[in-house]
């Protein structure tokens, strides 16, 4: 008599509810309280600095309820909403990404602008969106696009949304929308100014974190990064990291660095750049792939038998990386 072979996976649950248990403990092991465990140190505590002024955060969460709900009724008449049935692989990033994050399904939108760019809006009591411009997704890969969608959901995520739009409002990008708005925001003390932008900085890190979890290989947001660094122009991607690199050694050692954060950008706004500089983010990410939160995200990227640095040294090293002050210079030069 030749007896049945057992199938060893009949001791398996795999039914969908059982699948859902499982991503929900993977999720909740990765969070510290509310806060997920790849967000940069520094961006937390510069919010608890900001949440420390008097009456500062519950401006910024009033102005944002009335934000939110004006951007996404624009994007509405204005934009492509995305869907199953449009741009279907752009809404399955989305999906994608709001499942290794743990997250709500945001509302994607395509927007017309030749200039690439995405953003994100989001309240405590409405449902978020994503923006994508035309000229980004015509100037990057696939992949690439889903890297810059984990990166606003990251936004998302860490409720940074409020700090953002606060941000926008005091440089005067969406005061003029809301009447009256303009001149409260004249009488914003300087501490919240520096504070908001000091902060604007260490936020992106923790954002571009977000984004290098959710993309299929961790190389797609650096080269993301590397060619938004020149607006990625003719779909020419022959950039070369290593050659990218080799300008933080110079910016960092300059004894005009400080033009970065107080001097004109590249457009020629005074306002200096409100987000760590392209060469700059790319070694934080390359930093963020020797470091073991990276992998509690993405186990099956883990190299077996190889060391990772923690999360606290993952901080201090993004800490020197990023800081225009004072730079760390690069190991193995």
């Amino acid at each position: 008599m030749v007896m049945a072979r057992e199938n060893p996976t009949n001791e398996i649950d795999v039914s969908f509810p059982a699948y859902l248990n499982n991503r929900k403990t993977q999720i909740n092991a990765n969070m510290d309280g509310n806060i997920p465990n790849y967000a940069y140190g520094a961006d937390y505590s510069m919010r608890q600095k900001i949440h420390a002024i008097p009456g500062a955060f519950m401006f910024f969460k009033a102005m944002t309820s009335t934000v939110v709900p004006k951007k996404r009724q624009e994007y509405l008449i204005n934009s492509l909403k995305v869907g199953p049935n449009q741009f279907p692989d752009i809404y399955e990033h989305t999906v994608e990404c709001a499942r290794i994050l743990g997250c709500g399904i945001p509302t994607t939108f395509i927007e017309n602008d030749p200039i690439a760019n995405a953003g994100a809006y989001a309240s405590e009591d409405g449902s978020p969106v994503i923006t994508i411009t035309s000229g980004f997704i015509e100037r990057f890969t696939s992949a690439e696009v889903k890297a810059v969608i984990g990166h606003e959901m990251g936004h998302i995520q860490n409720n940074h949304t409020i700090y953002k739009v606060a941000i926008n409002f005091i440089q005067g990008a969406a005061a003029m929308t809301i009447p009256g708005v303009g001149a409260i925001l004249s009488l914003a003390t300087t501490p919240i100014k520096v504070a908001l932008m000091a902060w604007n900085r260490a936020g992106e890190i923790t954002a571009d974190r977000a984004g290098m979890i959710c993309c299929d290989d961790p190389n797609d947001i650096i080269m993301q990064k590397a060619k938004g660094i020149y607006g990625a122009t003719l779909n020419r991607d022959d950039v070369n990291i290593d050659e990218i690199i080799k300008q933080y050694d110079t910016i960092r050692s300059t004894p005009v660095r400080m033009l970065e954060a107080f001097g004109r950008n590249a457009r020629g706004e005074v306002s200096g750049h409100t987000h760590p500089i392209g060469v700059r983010r790319i070694l934080a990410l390359q930093t963020f792939k020797d470091s073991e939160i990276l992998y509690k995200w993405r186990p099956e990227w883990k190299e077996a038998g190889r060391q990772y640095m923690s999360k606290q040294e993952l901080d201090a090293r993004c800490t020197k990386i990023v800081g225009v002050v004072r730079s760390e210079e690069r190991s193995g030069r």
